[in-house]
């Protein structure tokens, strides 16, 4: 079962890699985020779209950890499998589903159980943290830590994404409300990863490179001022937080 879990992972990090490219296969599916308004007429609480390469780094990161573990059997390798594995299957789902239905109520809570496992895998990291260093357990770390914080930010935009929806507002309507739901679940999700969940800097990138995209979108492309100072100003208010903990103060998970 182990070894089964441990060799999954190089396909799922495979697919993962590939998914994105179904469009250019199918006429039936269309690329993801292609619906998105431009200008401004887009959403405030939306990175540009340069700022979604991060799955350029978090996709070959998987990989390098995939391939690991298909040749090693250690007790990182085995503790991060299953996590992994999970992730990386709805990573895959939810890219396929986002292609198929944009913007579909069937993705959220796909995306929100791939948010969880993210977390998941990057507490099973966490606990291995002071256990040595290596290479295998810098990949592990950045695979993890990654993930985990950009599925903090696309669990936010999303949330929004779905109020938007519900209440059917358009991507310019109710700028301060939207932006503050996008942010209130962004620091939420935050401060239990950094309470609860991990100290890895890598998670801390991923959410500043998300809120850098908020501010940015804000002030150059949509041409809100004060809701890019105010996404600034949050920003910095949470990284303060997260580097005035004590290292090992951190509660433990399982």
């Amino acid at each position: 079962m182990r070894l089964a879990v441990r060799h999954a992972l190089l396909p799922l990090a495979l697919l993962q890699i590939v998914m994105p490219t179904l469009p250019g296969w199918v006429d039936w599916a269309s690329p993801i985020g292609g619906n998105g308004a431009s200008g401004p007429a887009r959403a405030p609480e939306s990175p540009p779209g340069v700022f979604f390469a991060i799955w350029g780094v978090i996709f070959p990161t998987y990989l390098l950890f995939a391939l690991i573990a298909w040749r090693e059997d250690t007790t990182l390798t085995r503790r991060l499998a299953l996590p992994l594995a999970i992730t990386g299957a709805l990573g895959a789902l939810w890219m396929l589903v986002e292609q198929i239905i944009p913007l579909s109520a069937i993705n959220y809570p796909v995306l929100l159980c791939l948010a969880a496992a993210s977390f998941w895998s990057a507490a099973r990291f966490d606990q291995m943290r002071g256990l040595g260093g290596s290479p295998q357990k810098f990949i592990a770390d950045l695979c993890t830590g990654l993930y985990a914080g950009w599925m903090t930010a696309a669990t936010a935009i999303a949330t929004t994404s779905v109020v938007r929806t519900f209440l059917g507002l358009g991507e310019t309507d109710a700028v301060w409300p939207m932006l503050t739901v996008a942010l209130v679940v962004a620091g939420g999700l935050a401060l239990i990863a950094f309470h609860r969940i991990t100290r890895s800097a890598w998670y801390v990138a991923a959410l500043a490179w998300a809120l850098t995209g908020i501010v940015i979108n804000n002030w150059f492309l949509v041409g809100q001022h004060v809701p890019a100072v105010a996404t600034a100003v949050f920003g910095l208010l949470l990284l303060r937080h997260r580097f005035r903990l004590e290292p090992n103060s951190m509660g433990r998970t399982s």
